[in-house]
């Protein structure tokens, strides 16, 4: 049986989101699984979310290009 994956927001911390992932970082999955997770959430294409530093590390730069939707908590940074 495969154990089921959740990926969720954490917190907002000095205009940083904190995401928990229950994926392994191997092979890039946990990776994929962040751009998928924010992909659904900001409504856009998964190529739409660029990592753009970090990508071998805990801290991460992100592009969402064009986001179709702002979740509350990112309204609340504004």
């Amino acid at each position: 049986m495969k154990s089921q994956k959740v990926t969720f927001f954490v917190t907002v911390l000095d205009n940083r989101l904190k995401i928990k992932i229950t994926s392994a970082p191997v092979d890039g999955q946990a990776n994929a699984d962040i751009i998928k997770f924010l992909a659904k959430i900001f409504a856009v294409a998964k190529s739409q979310v660029i990592i753009q530093s970090g990508f071998n590390s805990r801290k991460k730069s992100l592009c969402i290009q064009t986001p179709k939707k702002l979740p509350d908590y990112i309204n609340d940074l504004r």
